[in-house]
């Protein structure tokens, strides 16, 4: 964590100072805010999928009116 560069545990032995986390702790920890992205992203899609559906009906009844 200190170099900002992962480390096995046969490298860990050359950096005992260093403060290391478990190989699943630091996938989390990196997939985390990626997974939220995600998310937010298929949120953004949705909301304006549903955006597009709305004016679609409205644009449909307003040609009929005319």
């Amino acid at each position: 964590m200190d170099d900002k560069v992962y480390c096995c545990s046969t490298c860990q032995s050359d950096h005992p100072t260093h403060t290391l986390l478990p190989i699943a702790e630091a996938r989390r920890a990196l997939y985390s805010p990626i997974n939220r992205l995600y998310d937010l992203n298929n949120a953004t899609i949705k909301s304006l999928s549903d955006l597009q559906s709305g004016l679609r009906k409205k644009l449909a009844k307003a040609i009929v009116r005319k």
